[in-house]
């Protein structure tokens, strides 16, 4: 189990924009969350069998950036603070629902990795293996 979740932590954090989602262009990445999972799906070549754990894997990916969206929405519309603690306090406020994102996405990201055949696993290592590849 250790071993998977070593495998399964880039994956998760980048599946979540770990590294972009701090930028403008990161939280943009949830705009074209469908591409993403399309591409995704197709790179990893998801067997009928697998569906039930991609479905669901997809599903997060969807209501994670749905909130991702909302959050920044919001973001915009308010504006940035001007008083540093306020700044502080809206850091914070990003952070603890990135953290809900990750903490969403593990299960379905690990079902899937185990559902994945050796070659796919390699193959997901390899598309969520660097920060700026993942979501």
């Amino acid at each position: 189990m250790m071993g998977c979740m070593g495998r399964m932590m880039p994956m998760m954090g980048e599946m979540m924009g770990h590294g972009e989602s701090a930028s403008p262009m990161g939280m943009m990445m949830f705009d074209h969350i469908e591409g993403r999972i399309a591409f995704l799906k197709a790179e990893l070549g998801i067997t009928a069998t697998q569906e039930p754990q991609w479905n669901a894997f997809a599903d997060t990916l969807r209501a994670n950036a749905k909130t991702m969206q909302e959050q920044r929405h919001a973001m915009m519309e308010k504006g940035m603070p001007t008083r540093w603690p306020d700044r502080i306090m809206l850091h914070e406020r990003m952070l603890e629902a990135r953290l809900r994102a990750v903490k969403a996405i593990e299960g379905p990201a690990k079902a899937l990795y185990e559902a994945l055949s050796p070659e796919q696993q390699k193959k997901a290592d390899e598309l969520m293996g660097h920060p700026m590849r993942g979501m």
